[in-house]
């Protein structure tokens, strides 16, 4: 078969149609007649006896050619590469016990590294700003503050404390501008201070103010009233400076039954603040209202956690009934923080009825910050590491500390109710701004009001006043 298909394909001719319309030619092998190949072409296309067994012949050509072809190109014996899939053998996943104590290591020092870092992020600065707010003793200790007021002449200035190393200092300053009247109130005779300012202006010539020696104990509400009578005889009160206060190392009680420091500090203070609001009143020569300033201490923040208040019993008792030891190194703190309470309830108050039948004139009540200093009332603190570097980190001159007093005291109305701190108003200590703080103020009023209408009947008329 192979050999007739040879002979066919020398033999025959095929034709197959082209796009133009023209006829080609296989011509038999070794061939290059063109005009034998014409001849032929005239010759196939024009006879029309071309059969149909010539037509299958030519198809079996291709074919043929086509299988010779796929023969060449995939012998029977090749072999066609295969794609075998064989099972990948389970890998071991136990973890050896080395390593996972490894890892635990590195989650827990993840873990605390990540709360070191929240707690020096946001604890740190957050604890500061309750419990010691150093910027604040840093600005004092750096700060230079100057008297605003060039003349007290023809007004009337009270301090309590005198012979104090800031009260005295207060007192010269407003001897040194002209004050009228210097009323110098201690429980310790005062005639020294007023010899030292007589001395001291006379040799200035400058002139000398009317100077006011009262002797006051302040450990007793009799003490106080008795003060506060003396006052009554005053034709003006411009400016009251309640400098005075003690600092116990030891606990003991005064004659009211109460801790000294609690005592002096803030009721004694509270029941004079009381007993002078009637009788402050501007001179002619002054063009503000007259103020009241009490002196308030950095000491409240490091004391505040231990003023928390009970749900029963008595807040003020709680305070007073202290232990020796660490609850005597706060009672300072405290009893200044409780002062702080009274000093806004009464701002806020007499803010409510101030140019009203009530309180027909204006008054200002606020604090002031004298900052921290060496003095005698501070001397023990040296022999004790804690209080003595955080006295040397914001101690600054005494007489620094009095000048900010006498700003405090002279401040124009827009004090009213806040805390003075050199030329500036500072903030009150976070845990008085809080609800809680709030609630606890309302709760130190109301006892206060208690204590003192029992023991002071005179003051009750004055509660009624503040009263809304």
């Amino acid at each position: 078969m192979t050999s007739q298909l040879h002979q066919l394909h020398h033999e025959a001719r095929i034709t197959v149609p082209s796009p133009k319309h023209h006829e080609y030619e296989f011509l038999p092998e070794g061939s290059t007649d063109l005009n034998q190949s014409y001849q032929s072409h005239q010759l196939i296309s024009s006879s029309p006896n071309v059969s149909a067994a010539q037509e299958s012949v030519n198809t079996g050509k291709t074919l043929f050619r086509s299988a010779l072809l796929l023969s060449l190109l995939y012998p029977t014996n090749r072999t066609f590469p295969q794609t075998i899939y064989q099972p990948v053998p389970a890998r071991d996943t136990t973890i050896p016990p080395s390593t996972v104590i490894k890892m635990a290591n590195l989650g827990v020092f993840a873990g605390v590294t990540t709360l070191v870092v929240l707690v020096l992020t946001y604890g740190v600065p957050l604890f500061l700003k309750e419990y010691f707010p150093w910027q604040s003793l840093y600005k004092q200790r750096h700060g230079r503050p100057t008297v605003t007021t060039k003349s007290y002449k023809g007004r009337t200035a009270l301090i309590t404390g005198a012979n104090g190393a800031f009260g005295s200092r207060a007192a010269k300053i407003f001897a040194e501008r002209d004050v009228e009247t210097l009323v110098l109130v201690d429980v310790r005779d005062c005639s020294g201070v007023k010899e030292e300012i007589e001395k001291e202006l006379g040799e200035a010539g400058k002139p000398v103010p009317k100077i006011l020696v009262w002797q006051a104990d302040l450990m007793t509400f009799k003490g106080c009233q008795e003060l506060g009578a003396k006052a009554k005889d005053l034709e003006h009160l411009d400016h009251v400076l309640m400098t005075a206060g003690i600092l116990a190392f030891n606990r003991r009680e005064s004659p009211e039954g109460w801790e000294t420091s609690i005592q002096v500090n803030f009721l004694s203070g509270a029941l004079l603040s009381l007993l002078f609001l009637p009788l402050l009143k501007s001179s002619p020569s002054n063009p503000s209202p007259p103020v009241l300033t009490f002196v308030t201490t950095f000491g409240i923040y490091p004391s505040s956690f231990t003023m928390g208040v009970p749900k029963k019993g008595s807040y003020l008792k709680k305070l007073s009934n202290n232990k020796e030891g660490m609850e005597q190194a706060h009672q300072y703190g405290r009893s200044k923080g409780l002062l702080l309470y009274w000093a806004r309830e009464l701002a806020a108050r007499v803010s409510a009825i101030q140019a009203t039948e009530k309180l027909p004139r204006k008054v200002t009540i606020n604090s002031a910050d004298p900052g921290s200093a060496w003095t005698p009332l501070t001397n023990p603190n040296q022999a004790k590491l804690i209080p003595r570097l955080i006295m040397n980190f914001g101690a600054r001159d005494p007489q620094i500390c009095a000048t900010a007093l006498v700003n405090g005291v002279s401040a124009t109305e827009d004090a009213h109710g806040k805390i003075m701190q050199d030329f500036d108003t500072a903030d009150y200590p976070p845990f008085m701004v809080r609800k809680s703080g709030r609630a606890a103020q309302a709760r130190v009023w109301e006892e206060t009001r208690e204590e003192l209408e029992a023991k002071v009947p005179e003051v009750k008329a004055i509660f009624d006043m503040l009263d809304q």
